[in-house]
């Protein structure tokens, strides 16, 4: 009896260790095929992402033609790209130069507007300023007024009249 029960606890044992045998292989499976759809989804995403990216540069380049691929986007981008080369170079020296005058007179033109900008502003700022100091109440001064150091005497009016001394010294002489 007891070895009857022991029998089918332990057929009960292997059948659960073989379910769970199989239940970790299937297991295994799915994660397998999990990592699989997720790197095709991962390179479909970047493909896609590649595929955004030239269209967006495709819709800039204003080209005329619709195309589905993106090798075909490339090769219209291409073909674009060399015309414009094309026409870059057919271009005349004379536009090139009246061109590039143009910028730098506009240039110029800029720099010279900000520069004026800048002085009108510090010239606002400044007049603001004066307001604001005379509209200030006069600060008037408190207390006994500083008395300051009087100069030295100079020697110099003594030498004069030393000069003076001498002349009418000189002058009695000759008058006698």
């Amino acid at each position: 009896m007891v070895h009857k029960v022991f029998r089918e606890i332990e057929e009960t044992n292997f059948m659960l260790m073989q379910s769970y045998q199989t239940h970790e292989a299937t297991l295994e499976k799915s994660k397998d095929e999990l990592k699989r759809v997720k790197t095709k989804l991962e390179s479909q995403f970047k493909e896609m992402d590649l595929i955004h990216y030239n269209w967006d540069i495709y819709t800039k380049m204003n080209i005329d033609s619709f195309s589905s691929t993106c090798m075909r986007m490339l090769f219209g981008m291409e073909s674009k790209l060399l015309q414009l080369t094309r026409k870059f170079e057919q271009v005349e020296s004379d536009q090139v130069k009246s061109a590039m005058k143009k910028q730098d007179t506009e240039r110029r033109d800029k720099l010279r507007g900000d520069k004026n900008r800048i002085k009108k502003e510090i010239k606002e700022r400044n007049m603001k300023e004066s307001l604001r100091r005379a509209k200030k109440p006069v600060h008037k001064k408190v207390g006994r007024p500083q008395i300051f150091r009087s100069q030295p005497i100079v020697n110099r009016k003594k030498q004069v009249e030393e000069e003076e001394d001498k002349i009418d010294e000189d002058a009695e002489f000759f008058v006698e």
